[in-house]
């Protein structure tokens, strides 16, 4: 027993338990590839062996779990038409009577308006521990509860000085205690204090030089030594039972639920704080824009993991894990009279995952894995109006360029209120993208710039297209426009038809896909 207390810390090996399966590629002869900008979710576990918790936990079990979270920005096109051939798809469509002509057509406009990246501006990541169902009924007392998690806090600080920003931020490197269920990790921050560089040429010198602090400095009138000698080795034996590394993006995270089955983070992008000629405000041209730019702030994307301790009866057969990654997002809409309307569209992904352990205390996934459960794509969670994005001139003056990014922090600060609000309000009930309001106000701009003849809607009888060519209503785009000043109940009842099939299009694609996975196949 005490040879293995004394051990060296272990290098926890993960088993995976969960995963987002739409980010696979199953086909190694089909080019086709899923999409590229969609966040992802892993859910990796280790059991800590019973000898290490007896003691302290005789009728317990400590199991160790590791979220790591993808957060990228969305492609909102991958919503409509999830195919990177979008030609040849569109011809599959119409061969399969998914959609008819007049809808291909209309799949150009759609698709055009959602072709961009649309960058993640704030997160919610969850995890919640549950009974396994075969345990039954369980009361609350019993249910497995987190002990601790890490991160539990990141912060950014500013100085008054020149030299940029200072991050404080969880290091990479996680260890755990002997006791098995008390994590210890460091805050680093290091201070630039200034930068200078000197260019010369033709015999002139150059150089460069930086200046700071790291670490601690102490002054006294009076000098003294104290020499230690520690073993590394047994201080690390004595101390440290497990180790791992997990990665985290420097950014401003809170923690919450802690004790509970579930624990938050909100995750928000860096703010623009100290104000230098390097200041990365990130300004793209696009939207009808030419001249000037729209300035949406930082992004939040990348590796986040976080890593858990699970503490739950030894009587329990096994346990289920759940996941939810919100991911926040700009979708802007844009008109054929010229405005642009910005919406913020929350979507979320969720994992779940079940497991058990045998009569050796060894835990496996439920097999086979619950991929009903793992949600294949994600779905909207919360939509809103949105601010317009900051305007930015390229070459504009110092002055200027303080008051955009206090509006730039300034809408940041909205972002993620409106997240929290979308998020804990449930009025929302989630969705497909395809059913937001969002997709049906671009689906009705598109309609309103289409020149398909009305004459062609296979849809339509010869009566109704007689009565829409005596208005002068030739096209689809003409009978749209004009939607506001038609006063026949008959004329209407086309527009609403046209429009309730025109909004179903997203959804009869993904139920075609669906089709396909379950084993179809392309024609």
């Amino acid at each position: 027993m005490a040879t293995n207390i004394m051990r060296l810390p272990i290098d926890i090996p993960w088993e995976r338990l969960a995963l987002t399966p739409d980010m696979f590629d199953e086909n190694f002869d089909n080019p086709d590839l899923p999409p590229k900008w969609r966040s992802s979710v892993g859910v990796f576990y280790y059991v800590v062996p019973e000898e290490d918790t007896k003691d302290m936990y005789p009728n317990r079990r400590i199991l160790y779990l590791k979220v790591v979270a993808s957060i990228t920005g969305y492609n909102f096109e991958d919503s409509v038409l999830a195919d990177e051939f979008a030609r040849d798809y569109n011809e599959e469509l119409v061969r399969n009577d998914v959609v008819d002509d007049f809808e291909t057509s209309l799949l150009e406009k759609i698709t055009g308006k959602l072709s961009f990246y649309s960058a993640c501006e704030g997160a919610i990541l969850q995890v919640a521990i549950f009974p396994h169902q075969s345990d039954g009924e369980v009361s609350l007392q019993d249910y497995p509860y987190i002990q601790d998690f890490e991160p539990k806090k990141r912060e950014i600080y500013e100085t008054a000085n020149r030299s940029g920003e200072i991050l404080s931020g969880s290091s990479s490197n996680l260890n755990v205690a002997k006791g098995a269920t008390t994590s210890s990790s460091t805050e680093e921050s290091d201070l630039l204090t200034g930068v200078s560089a000197e260019a010369g040429a033709f015999g002139v010198s150059a150089g460069a030089s930086v200046t700071g602090e790291w670490g601690t400095r102490t002054h006294t009138g009076e000098e003294k030594r104290n020499v230690e000698t520690t073993d590394s080795s047994r201080n690390k034996r004595e101390t440290q039972s497990f180790t791992t590394s997990i990665n985290q993006m420097y950014q401003p995270l809170l923690s919450y639920h802690l004790s509970t089955n579930r624990a938050l983070w909100a995750i928000s992008p860096r703010p623009h704080i100290v104000e230098s000629e390097f200041n990365l405000l990130r300004p793209t041209l696009g939207f009808g824009l030419t001249a000037e730019g729209t300035c949406i702030g930082r992004k939040l994307e990348g590796m986040q993991d976080v890593f858990l301790v699970v503490n739950m009866p030894k009587s329990q057969k096994g346990l289920c894990v759940q996941v939810t990654l919100d991911t926040g997002h700009d979708v802007p809409n844009v008109s054929s009279d010229g405005p642009v309307d910005y919406h913020l569209v929350v979507m979320r992904r969720t994992v779940q995952a079940c497991g058990k352990f045998n009569s050796e205390g060894t835990f496996a996934p439920d097999r086979p894995l619950p991929t009903a459960m793992m949600t294949g794509s994600p779905y909207a969670v919360a939509e809103s109006t949105m601010t317009p994005p900051v305007t930015v001139t390229y070459g504009v003056d110092n002055y200027k360029k303080k008051e955009l990014v206090f509006r730039a922090n300034a809408r940041l600060k909205y972002v993620a209120q409106r997240m929290l609000d979308g998020f804990s309000s449930r009025l929302y009930k989630p969705r497909p993208f395809g059913d937001t309001n969002v997709f049906r106000n671009i689906v009705l701009n598109s309609l309103k710039e289409s020149d398909y003849p009305l004459k062609n809607l296979k849809t339509l009888s010869s009566e109704k297209r007689t009565k829409l060519k005596q208005q002068k209503l030739n096209t689809v785009g003409d009978l749209f426009k004009a939607q506001a000043t038609i006063r026949d109940a008959e004329v209407l009842d086309i527009v609403e038809t046209i429009t309730d099939k025109t909004y179903a299009i997203s959804r009869r694609i993904m139920d075609y896909e669906e089709s396909k996975r379950k084993g179809k196949g392309r024609s």
